[in-house]
């Protein structure tokens, strides 16, 4: 009964997280949508640096990115740090985030500092 209510609770959180991601993606049409059958998991991703990986199975929100997004996380979630086996070999930093609220505020963080900046040169 109790494990049973846990995963109601997880599953609710989950199709809530993807819902509010869904809502900044159709803000922003540069973010992607995949689905990772192989996972059994949602991608979102914003000019490839930024990842949402989102395991429904698992119940699990992992969030990667490249080099320039870093110091955001190192500053706020470093003790949540990991690497995820689908993203490590490219270079990715992993975190696990452990609930809406904080995910979507990062999520808009990074989708931020991950937009080209207009008038600076691509390096």
């Amino acid at each position: 009964m109790e494990l049973n209510k846990r995963n109601n609770k997880l599953k609710k959180y989950m199709f809530g997280f993807l819902d509010n991601i869904r809502r900044l993606k159709a803000k922003n049409p540069l973010i992607k949508e995949i689905w990772v059958e192989d996972l059994g998991a949602y991608l979102f991703k914003l000019n490839n640096r930024v990842f949402f990986l989102v395991d429904m199975e698992v119940g699990c929100i992992s969030l990667a990115c490249y080099d320039s997004c870093r110091p955001i996380i190192k500053a706020r979630y470093s003790k949540l740090i990991f690497t995820h086996p689908y993203v490590s070999e490219k270079r990715l930093l992993s975190i696990f985030l452990p609930n809406q609220e904080s995910s979507i505020k990062l999520a808009l963080e990074l989708f931020e500092a991950a937009q080209p900046v207009v008038g600076r040169k691509a390096s």
